[in-house]
């Protein structure tokens, strides 16, 4: 995230991980012998009261609840702890995996919300080519 008043960084840019799931579930993916430094680097919801209440409605197209994608995590934290800081963002999320056409309409809806506050929103995805779905997933190798 990088973070300006107009065309000027007014903090580092940062670098946020996130990881789709509940804690259980992140607690589940990662053995437990991993260093806790490494672990810390994965952003979970500091209030999480205040979160569910972020995505009490969040829904995909067919009506599945989202509340766990990473998307809906990293605008709840950036709303936060960045959105107060600048009037311009520079955001590039990569992932493995496209977002989902309803984390793309969270992502605009942060875009309107920001134009309407006077503020600036440039989010760029990266993502994987050849990364269809979570079972292709599994058989890439970082290039």
């Amino acid at each position: 995230i990088g973070c300006y008043n107009n065309n000027q960084l007014i903090e580092p840019i940062s670098t946020e991980w996130y990881l789709s799931g509940t804690a259980e579930d992140f607690d589940n993916l990662f053995d437990v012998n991993i260093p806790f430094s490494v672990r810390q680097k994965f952003v979970q919801p500091s209030d999480l009261k205040r979160y569910e209440a972020f995505v009490f409605k969040a829904l995909d197209d067919t009506g599945r609840i989202r509340l766990n994608d990473t998307e809906l995590k990293f605008l709840f934290n950036f709303f936060e702890n960045h959105f107060h800081k600048g009037n311009r963002f520079v955001i590039e999320i990569e992932s493995v995996l496209y977002t989902c056409t309803s984390c793309q309409k969270y992502l605009q809806a942060a875009q309107a919300y920001a134009k309407s506050q006077g503020k600036i929103l440039e989010i760029t995805f990266i993502a994987h080519p050849d990364a269809l779905d979570t079972g292709i997933v599994r058989t890439l190798k970082k290039k």
